[in-house]
């Protein structure tokens, strides 16, 4: 009899499919509403953008400013907000501020929805991913009000910069300024600034930040030194500042590099404003999905090259999607440990459990095996070029929203199989796969086979 109960019980992975699969279709609804939009969109549409929103992508087939009304625009926005930390926290957070008490199974299913691999101060961390993120959100669309008042009046202006600092600090990439991005505002210091900052902030991640900010509070009440302070940071935190600064160097000097002679893009503009325009694409690289340049136009190795970082993606824990620069970095460090003869995989003169790289490796052939079969699926759905349905399934699995102007041309089937790419971007392949599987962890040992390689 026990065992036909347990037929019915979902796991936690399970569960954050049906709670993401269901938001999913809520919002499609209310984004086919008739108050919601123009002229009328069609379902595959509005369950595509809806996907995109909630899975904080940015891809979309249609220009979110002309086919949605105010109404639309807040249902995209509110989904975006949800989806940039999951539907779990915001039902913990209800029940926090309601002052419900969080039982041992809701805690794990929170721990579970955000990927946080330590189960002590869970609660602490819902209620400081609360405080950051409307904080942060809220100074940006101060800032960016400045720019946008003035443009579209106070009110009109005021929705504006709200709904972009929370795309910003969500990496969500939509935006309401058209259907060229950020490009009317690409020589604007003030809101590539303020945008790149809030990207930044949203993709390091929730416990850095944490981490971060007590760690600065207490230098500042001893009086530590700068280094000292640094040196007090939580190895995950020295990873994830580390891997984060050198994508970004990397990213702008590639950018910089194979771009200072394309007219389209950096070659008319003068040193300052180069390095402005590199800067913004080598953020918005993580996840991000804004343009102030049109990536279509781009030379072939940017674009290629781009699709590198795009996969890296940001930090776990996060609005930002792809692989994370956690895994990026543990990767790295094997490789180099390997070579090295190392026994052990040391980051900061630590080592990394075993497991933690078991994972990393995981996730990485996972989402290879995911970008090369969307690929497949997406060319022989119609006719695109390599280039192109490998920029837009990446873009779609690392839930970055960039685009080689493919998007608004895509079938029918192509839309159904990038909807899928996003959720499972969102998710985690990880969390898809355990869903699916139903593994039980056994004692059992096997005795070693040798096999050759190399």
């Amino acid at each position: 009899m026990e065992k036909n109960k347990n037929i019915f019980k979902l796991r936690n992975a399970q569960i954050l499919i049906l709670g993401m699969l269901i938001l999913i279709l809520i919002g499609a609804f209310l984004l086919k509403l008739p108050i919601s939009t123009n002229r009328g969109i069609s379902l595959i549409d509005s369950i595509f953008v809806s996907t995109s929103a909630l899975c904080v992508t940015g891809l979309t087939p249609i220009v979110p400013v002309e086919e949605f009304t105010m109404f639309g625009q807040v249902i995209i926005m509110l989904l975006i907000q949800i989806g940039s930390v999951g539907l779990i926290f915001f039902i913990t957070l209800t029940l926090l501020l309601l002052g419900k008490r969080i039982g041992l199974s809701e805690r794990i299913l929170i721990q579970d929805s955000l990927g946080h691999s330590n189960f002590s101060g869970i609660i602490k961390l819902v209620k400081a991913i609360f405080k950051y993120t409307v904080l942060i959100e809220l100074i940006g669309a101060i800032i960016l009000s400045f720019r946008l008042i003035p443009m579209y009046g106070p009110d009109l202006g005021m929705f504006y910069s709200i709904f972009h600092a929370i795309s910003s600090f969500c990496n969500a990439g939509f935006d309401l300024f058209g259907n060229t991005s950020m490009q009317e505002f690409k020589l604007d210091k003030l809101m590539n600034i303020t945008t790149m900052v809030l990207i930044t902030l949203g993709g390091l991640g929730f416990p850095v930040l944490s981490d971060i900010f007590i760690k600065i509070k207490e230098g500042i009440s001893k009086r530590l030194s700068i280094k000292k302070v640094a040196k007090n940071f939580a190895l995950h935190t020295k990873l994830v500042l580390a891997i984060s600064v050198i994508l970004v160097i990397m990213s702008t000097a590639t950018f910089y590099i194979f771009e200072n002679n394309n007219e389209k893009s950096l070659k008319n503009h003068t040193f300052t404003e180069k390095l402005l325009l590199s800067s913004f694409q080598g953020v918005t690289l993580r996840t991000a999905g804004f343009q102030s340049v049109e990536f279509a136009e781009l030379e072939p190795v940017t674009q290629v090259t781009s699709m590198i970082y795009m996969f890296i993606g940001g930090s776990p824990i996060s609005t930002a999607g792809g692989i994370k620069t956690v895994t990026f970095g543990i990767i790295i460090l094997l490789v180099l440990s390997y070579i090295r003869g190392k026994e052990q995989v040391l980051c900061f003169s630590q080592a990394i459990p075993k497991i933690v790289a078991r994972r990393a490796i995981v996730v990485t052939f996972l989402n290879m095996f995911m970008v090369v079969l969307g690929v497949i699926l997406l060319m022989a759905s119609q006719n695109i070029t390599f280039i192109a349905s490998m920029f837009e399934v990446i873009s779609a699995l690392g839930t970055v929203g960039l685009t080689l102007a493919t998007t608004p041309l895509i079938s029918t089937f192509g839309k159904c199989v990038l909807i899928i790419l996003m959720t499972v971007g969102r998710l985690g392949a990880i969390t898809i796969s355990i869903a699916l599987i139903d593994a039980h962890k056994t004692k059992i040992t096997y005795p070693e086979g040798n096999i050759m390689m190399g």
